[in-house]
């Protein structure tokens, strides 16, 4: 008779142990969709950039298609400095700090006269 009660405490402690490993299992299943729908949302997201360490001390804002009319002039600043600046010992860097901004429209044309600029000075 002794076996028989301890069967039975074997048996309830197994099906309270299935009980709650089936929960945990769909708790588990349902914070992997949470996260899933978490990481498709914020994948779909704009990258929207603040920077604050310019020297006019203003707000810049920058997003994928947008930017502030100061942070246009800003850059529009920094274009005009870097292009004005073109010296054989600096033409590769002006290059790569400049091409990143231009419009894949005259990305090639901005490229060639980037490139005749540079080997007008480098001779």
């Amino acid at each position: 008779m002794n076996k028989i009660m301890k069967m039975k405490s074997i048996n309830i402690n197994y099906n309270k142990l299935k009980k709650q490993s089936i929960s945990l299992q769909s708790a588990n299943v349902l914070l992997v969709v949470m996260l899933g729908v978490s990481l498709f949302y914020n994948t779909q997201k704009d990258t929207i950039v603040i920077n604050n360490a310019n020297a006019t001390c203003e707000l810049v804002e920058m997003g994928r298609y947008r930017m502030g009319e100061s942070s246009h002039i800003n850059l529009g600043y920094y274009m005009a400095e870097m292009l004005g600046n073109i010296t054989p010992q600096n033409a590769k860097f002006i290059e790569n700090a400049v091409m990143p901004f231009v419009d894949a429209n005259v990305y090639r044309e901005v490229e060639t006269i980037l490139s005749a600029r540079a080997k007008k000075y480098c001779r």
